[in-house]
Formats: structure tokens, C-alpha cells, sequence
């Protein structure tokens, strides 16, 4: 509600000023309000007043310099420091005598700032019903924050519908920071058309994800199945080799075995074979025959080829007639003959031989 001119002193507190002295700071406020408007900038405008002294001042210049935090009361603040640097005194002591004089609700970041230099009042026109951080969205300004400075009082309501129109006027024109509606339209309609491309791009790669999954549990199942084939290929190939080591292993041993029977087979017709050419070894020698014979006789003996009577008259006969041939044949007298009588039978044998008789048992 505004609060009409020249109405009653307005308190803040321990602090009060006249409707005078508000209306007088409030239209310089406006006037610095107009200004924004002019350099299309949003129509705020403040004062900081300090012992009936104007020690800071400042409008809107978010959009002159880029930088939304340039508020007027944020540049207020910096011109009140500066005054107090230049006058030599304390900015705390200044700022809590210090009344502000705003044409719009001070927004959150603003009243923040207000209650950290601890500002006793603040004398506002209109609400700012969308950042409003005296009432209108937050009450910064009495709310219990501890650490935070010092709760301020408001005054609001001054000229309230004069800052209301200021500020129909800047949302009437185009922001130099901001787009016309047709822009606006356009930009949301490409919003929204990215905003839909982006849907489907998120189901494509979802669908994509699905897939590569389902193809990676289709592949483990295909390797699972590979290795259970080469698995039983390689058991395969290990029982086929098994079984070939075995045969020839079992092949070695009969060819082992088979040389083993064969040279002895060798081995035992080369003894006979000796055996049976030892007569015909003696004769074709010569005189070695009655060695020869003698030897056969012995080992007929050993052998029990022959019986004991039958053996012996056969072997005298033959040591006789034997030695009938040899002396026939060797007419030189070729050594000397002896006689040798034993139980066998009297013959006579070459002196040579006497090395090889049979035994006279």
C-alpha cells in the first residue's frame, strides 16, 4: 500500500524520519530510477543517508556492466565505503546510523548484504513479489540467522505505484540483455525441438545399450559353447593319443620281444649248427679227427646221449678204425703213436691228442 505524501513521521525502531525527509529522499530515489529506465536498465534507484547526508547512491547496472550482481543497492554500498575512506570514519559506526531509500523491495542477495553492515531501516516502495527478500518471497530482513549480521526494520509502501509503473514501462520494451518474443518463441521452440532430439537420442543409445548387451550375453553364450567343443575336442585328441602311445608302447615290446626270440632262435641253431659241424670240422682238418671225435664221445657222455656199455664199445670202434685210416694216410709218421689200454678197448691215438682223452672211469 502506497503511503501518501506528507503522512506521519515513519519509524524504524530507535530510528524515525519525517514523511518530509522521506519523500524528499524518495524522489531522488525515483530520479535515480528514471535514469535506469533511460539507459534501459530494470528502474531501481536508492540513497544511503547518513546524518541528514546523502554518503551513497546508485541505479541498476547489470546490463552497462555485464555483471547481475551490480544492484542499486550493492553500488550504494561501494559509494558509501568510498565516502567513509575519503572522510576518514568508520564505515560500521556509519552504516548502523545509516537509513536506506529504495524504490523496490531489496531482493534476497540485497537484504543479505543490508543486514552483514547492519543497517537499522529501510524505506522501500513497491514489493518485489519474485525476489523480494524483505517479506515478499523471504524475510531476510527479521529473520533469526545467527552469525548473519543484524535484523533491520522496513517501511514499505512509498510511492509504490510510481515504481510499479517504472517498471511496466522497462518490461514493455525489448531488454538489450535479453530477446524479443518472437525470439523468445523461436528460442523455445528450438528448445523444445532440441529437447525432443535429445529424448531420442537417449531411447537410441538405451535401445543401443540393449542390443550391444543382449549381442555380449548371445557371445558369452556362443564362447561358453566353443570352449565346451574344444574342450571335448582336445579330451578327444588326449584319449586318441593315449591310446596310440599305448599301441606303440605294446608294438615295441612285442618287436622287442620278437628280436629277443629270434636271436635266441639264432643263438640256438648257431649251437646246433656248431654242434652238428664239429665232426666235419675234425675230418676236414685232418689230423684233428681223433680230437674231434673224442670231443663228441665226451660230450655225448656229459649229455647221457648214449648208454654207458653202448657207448663206449661205439666209441673204441671208432677211435680204432680212426686211427687205422690216420696211419694209413700219414705214411711220413706225422708224430708218435702210442697204445693206450683202458676198459673201452686197447687202440693208439697220436701223442699230440693226449691232451683231449677221455676220462678212464
Amino acid at each position: 500500500m502506497e503511503a501518501k505524501r506528507g503522512s506521519t513521521p515513519a519509524t524504524g525502531g530507535a530510528w524515525s524520519v519525517s514523511a518530509e525527509e522521506t519523500e524528499k529522499w524518495m524522489e531522488q530515489a525515483m530520479q535515480m530510477a528514471r535514469e535506469a529506465l533511460e539507459n534501459i536498465e530494470v528502474p531501481v534507484g536508492c540513497l544511503m543517508v547518513f546524518n541528514n547526508e546523502v554518503v551513497g547512491k546508485g541505479r541498476n547496472e547489470v546490463n552497462q556492466t555485464k555483471n547481475a550482481t551490480r544492484h542499486a543497492e550493492m553500488v550504494a554500498i561501494d559509494q558509501a565505503l568510498d565516502w567513509c575512506r575519503r572522510s576518514g570514519k568508520n564505515s560500521s559506526e556509519v552504516f548502523e546510523r545509516t537509513v536506506l531509500y529504495v524504490t523496490v523491495e531489496p531482493c534476497i542477495m540485497c537484504a543479505a548484504a543490508l543486514r552483514l553492515i547492519k543497517i537499522p531501516l529501510v524505506v522501500y516502495g513497491c514489493q518485489n513479489e519474485r525476489f523480494g527478500g524483505c517479506g515478499s518471497v523471504l524475510d531476510i530482513a527479521s529473520a533469526d540467522l545467527p552469525n548473519t549480521g543484524r535484523p533491520f526494520r522496513c517501511i514499505p509502501g512509498y510511492r509504490a505505484e510510481e515504481a510499479v509503473e517504472m517498471l511496466k514501462t522497462f518490461y514493455k520494451q525489448e531488454n538489450p540483455n535479453g530477446f524479443s518474443k518472437e525470439t523468445n518463441n523461436r528460442k523455445e521452440k528450438e528448445r523444445r525441438k532440441k529437447g525432443r532430439k535429445e529424448e531420442r537420442k537417449k531411447e537410441r543409445k538405451k535401445e543401443r545399450k540393449k542390443e550391444r548387451k543382449k549381442e555380449r550375453k548371445k557371445g558369452r553364450k556362443e564362447e561358453r559353447k566353443k570352449e565346451r567343443k574344444e574342450k571335448e575336442r582336445k579330451e578327444k585328441e588326449r584319449k586318441k593319443e593315449k591310446k596310440r602311445k599305448e599301441r606303440k608302447k605294446e608294438r615295441k615290446k612285442e618287436r622287442k620281444k620278437e628280436r629277443k626270440e629270434r636271436k635266441e632262435k639264432k643263438r640256438k641253431e648257431k649251437v646246433e649248427r656248431k654242434k652238428n659241424s664239429s665232426l666235419a670240422t675234425a675230418i676236414t682238418k685232418g689230423g684233428g679227427i681223433l680230437q674231434g671225435l673224442t670231443h663228441m664221445i665226451m660230450e655225448a657222455n656229459k649229455s647221457h646221449y648214449l648208454p654207458s656199455a653202448g657207448w663206449r664199445m661205439s666209441s673204441a670202434s671208432v677211435i680204432q678204425s680212426t686211427s687205422e685210416v690216420l696211419r694209413t694216410r700219414n705214411t711220413k709218421g706225422r708224430g708218435r703213436w702210442i697204445s693206450s689200454s683202458s676198459k673201452r678197448s686197447e687202440f693208439l691215438f697220436p701223442l699230440s691228442f693226449c691232451s683231449s682223452r677221455p676220462s678212464t672211469d
